[in-house]
């Protein structure tokens, strides 16, 4: 089961994918986002993220398969939580490049949050969402792969990426990830981890418009955050930007697998 980071539709995962022909791999975008519809309303507790999770695992493999959850970026918090919430329909978990819940747990989003009813009515003016929404996609794939020929979003996937729908609840997404770490760090105090298989997949470069740098802080700070997991979790660091799908798939893919089967032996 693969959980999207944040502004991120499924579309992403396909290199991964490709790679996995002998699991039944389970992807979804959140409302609002990639091809998925709005709902109407913004899913402000993080509870509502993990039951969605299993609920479109249950439409797919049904109630009693076990999952391995793999989330990226934002979507790590949400894959973390529902295996500390459903224990027992968890059997792995793959944190790519997962957010670390205290970074954020205390952003100051005051700015974005009067900025975004601002944008969201922009985003009704003919080509402002597409506009927007290309840039933004553009620059976080350069700004976050460090290989210039790896795979990219396909233009129908991109269309996806920027329609009005999509960066819409794009900022709703980014203003409401600081409540969603406040509350997995409290879930994560009272539910503690099942004894799973995890792999954090670690980038190691940051990709700037100033060219390439070691992300040293981002790699000590998963070293330190690896001891929280357990013992049969292990960490990976990997020549690679945050969109490590695209960099590393053949890596994502085998970490994947090696979970599946049940961890470090």
């Amino acid at each position: 089961m693969f959980v999207n980071g944040m502004g991120v539709s499924l579309d992403y995962w396909d290199p991964v994918v490709e790679l996995l022909p002998e699991f039944t791999c389970i992807r979804f975008d959140r409302p609002g986002m990639g091809g998925s519809p709005d709902s109407g309303w913004d899913s402000t507790d993080i509870r509502t993220e993990v039951d969605r999770i299993f609920r479109v695992a249950d439409d797919e493999v049904g109630p009693r398969c076990p999952l391995v959850l793999v989330g990226h970026s934002y979507g790590g918090i949400i894959a973390e939580t529902a295996a500390r919430l459903e224990p027992q329909r968890t059997m792995g978990l793959v944190l790519v490049d997962g957010t670390d819940p205290l970074q954020h747990a205390n952003d100051d989003t005051r700015l974005e949050a009067v900025l975004a009813p601002a944008l969201a009515l922009a985003s009704s003016i003919p080509g402002f969402a597409s506009t927007v929404g290309g840039a933004v996609e553009r620059i976080a794939t350069f700004a976050t792969t460090v290989n210039p020929d790896g795979p990219r979003l396909t233009p129908e996937q991109r269309s996806l990426v920027r329609s009005r729908t999509h960066v819409r609840n794009l900022l709703r997404e980014d203003l409401r990830i600081p409540h969603h770490c406040r509350q997995a760090l409290e879930i994560a105090r009272s539910a503690p981890l099942p004894p799973i298989p995890v792999t954090l997949l670690v980038s190691s470069e940051e990709r700037t418009l100033m060219g390439t740098r070691r992300a040293s802080d981002w790699i000590s700070r998963n070293f330190t955050r690896v001891g929280q997991f357990g013992e049969l979790a292990k960490l990976q660091i990997l020549r690679a930007g945050h969109l490590m799908m695209f960099d590393e798939p053949v890596a994502v893919a085998a970490a994947i697998t090696d979970v599946a089967e049940g961890g470090p032996r």
